[in-house]
C-alpha cells in the first residue's frame, strides 16, 4: 500500500484543479469561437442573399440561386409584381441604371477577349441578322477588355466599333487588367461585366466568333421557357412512374438548370440566364445549358457542321462557332468557313481580316 504524504495529496489536488479549469476554459473558448463564427456566417448569408434576391447575379451557381427567395412553392412570376410593396409599407419598384442600355429587359451578349478585326467583325454580322430577322425585341451587347481601347486598336477594330455604335448595339469595355494571361478568360471578362449585365431579366450567350444559321430556330430556343425545380418535381409525380426516369428526363426540356464557375477559362458555347420575381418583390436568377436533346440540333463547332447538314435544313443546325487551335481558327467545314468569310467581307468592307 503506498502512504500519501500530506504534501503529495496537496499537488494532486491542485493539478487537478488545474487540469479541469484549463478543460473548461478551452471548452468554453471553443463555444464561444463557434457561436461567433456561426453568428458572423449567419450575417454574411443574410447580406448575400438580401443582395442576390433583389439583383440575380448571373454568375451565382444553381444551389445557390435556387436557395435565395424560395422555399419550394412556384408561386413566381417573370416580372416584378405591379403591387409590390416595400418595407416601409409603399409601393416599390426595382430601378436600375442602366447606362447605355434601352430599358429593354432581354440582351443577346456576345464577348471577346482579344483585339482581333476578324472577331469584331463577326460580332456585328451577328447583330446585324438579328436587327434584320430577330423577333425578340432585346439589347444587342458586346463585351470586350477595356485593354483593347486603351493600347490603340488597329484603324480596322476602330472602324468596327464605330459600325457596331451607329448600329445602337452596347459596348461594355470592362477592366480584367488582373486577369491572368494575354488573352483574358472568357468567365473573368464576364464576372467584371456582372454588375452591367445584373439588370437584365434574360440574357442570351452565344460562343463567339461564329454564324448565325437560322435566326428563327436562334429566336424559339431563347423564348422556350425552362423548366424550374418545383415544376419537374410536379412534372415526374405526374408521369407514369413504369415509363422509368430515364424516360421523363427526355420530355422535350431545351435547357437545363447548370452552374457558370468564374475557375473555368471558356464558357459553355451557349447558356441562358432567366430572373424570376415572387410575389413578396424577392427575385432568384438561374442559369441555364441546351440539353444533350437539343444540343446538335442548336449550337455546335463548325467543324461537325457536313456539307450535308448545310443542304437540309431540318439538319442544319442554328447556330455554329468557329474553335480555335493555339490561336489560329481552324477552318473545319470549308464551305462554312468560306461562307462566314464572304459575310464578313461584306459588313466590313475594305477591313483586313487578321485571321
Amino acid at each position: 500500500m503506498v502512504l500519501l504524504t500530506p504534501s503529495t495529496v496537496s499537488a494532486l489536488i491542485s493539478t487537478s484543479v488545474i487540469v479541469i479549469s484549463t478543460v473548461v476554459l478551452f471548452l468554453a473558448g471553443y463555444k464561444l469561437q463557434q457561436n461567433s463564427i456561426q453568428n458572423l456566417q449567419r450575417h454574411l448569408r443574410e447580406e448575400s442573399q438580401d443582395y442576390y434576391a433583389n439583383y440575380g447575379s448571373p454568375i451565382l451557381n444553381s444551389r445557390q440561386r435556387e436557395a435565395i427567395g424560395s422555399d419550394g412553392s412556384d408561386d413566381i412570376e417573370d416580372e416584378l409584381p405591379r403591387d409590390y410593396l416595400s418595407s416601409s409599407g409603399r409601393t416599390s419598384r426595382v430601378s436600375f441604371d442602366r447606362g447605355q442600355s434601352s430599358g429593354k429587359k432581354k440582351a443577346h451578349v456576345q464577348l471577346l477577349n482579344r483585339p482581333s478585326t476578324t472577331d469584331f467583325c463577326s460580332a456585328l454580322l451577328y447583330f446585324d441578322l438579328l436587327a434584320s430577322n430577330g423577333s425578340i425585341e432585346s439589347d444587342h451587347v458586346l463585351v470586350y477588355p477595356s485593354s483593347i481601347e486603351k493600347r490603340m486598336p488597329t484603324k480596322d477594330v476602330y472602324d468596327i466599333l464605330n459600325r457596331l455604335r451607329t448600329r445602337d448595339v452596347i459596348l461594355h469595355a470592362v477592366d480584367v487588367s488582373g486577369a491572368w494571361g494575354r488573352a483574358p478568360a472568357e468567365s473573368k471578362i464576364l464576372e467584371a461585366a456582372a454588375t452591367s449585365l445584373v439588370t437584365y431579366d434574360q440574357i442570351f450567350y452565344l460562343r463567339a466568333p461564329g454564324i448565325i444559321l437560322s435566326v428563327d430556330r436562334l429566336d424559339n430556343y431563347f423564348l422556350t421557357k425552362p423548366m424550374t425545380p418545383e415544376m419537374l418535381l410536379k412534372e415526374r409525380k405526374k408521369f407514369d412512374k413504369g415509363k422509368g426516369t430515364s424516360a421523363f428526363m427526355d420530355l422535350g426540356q431545351t435547357w437545363l438548370s447548370s452552374r457558370l464557375s468564374m475557375s473555368m477559362s471558356q464558357l459553355p458555347a451557349a447558356f441562358m440566364t432567366r430572373r424570376q420575381y415572387r410575389a413578396d418583390g424577392r427575385s432568384t436568377t438561374r442559369a441555364y445549358v441546351p440539353s444533350a436533346e437539343v444540343r446538335r440540333s442548336f449550337v455546335v463547332p463548325s467543324s461537325k457542321v457536313s456539307r450535308f447538314m448545310m443542304e437540309d435544313e431540318k439538319k442544319r443546325p442554328a447556330y455554329a462557332y468557329f474553335e480555335r487551335d493555339e490561336g489560329r481558327r481552324v477552318k473545319g467545314n470549308d464551305n462554312l468557313y468560306q461562307i462566314w468569310r464572304d459575310e464578313l467581307t461584306r459588313v466590313c468592307p475594305g477591313t483586313t481580316l487578321d485571321d
